[in-house]
């Protein structure tokens, strides 16, 4: 990426920003598995997987990658009819399609449509997320 490369001065406070950062995603990747429904390694390894695909795939340095409540609440409830041997493959072939989604969305420069969504329904939206 032009503009970010590895600098030696830098080194101390870059491991002490990867620490704070783990020290907070560790727990939240826990907390959102059980959230979904899954076994809480499961949400370990997303952070093991996403973590380092969105350090290369994003152009900044400050942004914060980690799981949310609102998605796994939302992939809880779109895993709870789910019954059967291997409830990952349902969860790998959501995980899929929401990706997909995403993907698209972006590709057709949709993102500014939030914009629309109000303050109440977003302050609505977050305290139904924290009940």
């Amino acid at each position: 990426m032009p503009g970010i490369a590895f600098d030696r001065q830098n080194l101390r406070a870059d491991i002490t920003a990867g620490t704070a950062s783990a020290f907070v995603t560790i727990p939240d990747g826990l907390a959102s598995a059980i959230l979904a429904g899954v076994n809480p390694m499961q949400g370990l390894y997303a952070l093991m997987v996403g973590t380092p695909i969105a350090a290369f795939a994003l152009s900044s340095q400050f942004m914060y990658v980690g799981n949310t409540g609102a998605m796994a609440v939302a992939t809880g409830d779109a895993l709870s009819g789910v019954s059967g041997a291997n409830p990952l493959l349902a969860l790998g072939a959501l995980t899929f399609m929401v990706g997909l989604i995403q993907f698209l969305l972006g590709i057709l420069r949709l993102g500014g449509i939030t914009r629309f969504v109000s303050n109440a329904v977003m302050v609505g939206f977050m305290s139904g997320i924290a009940c």
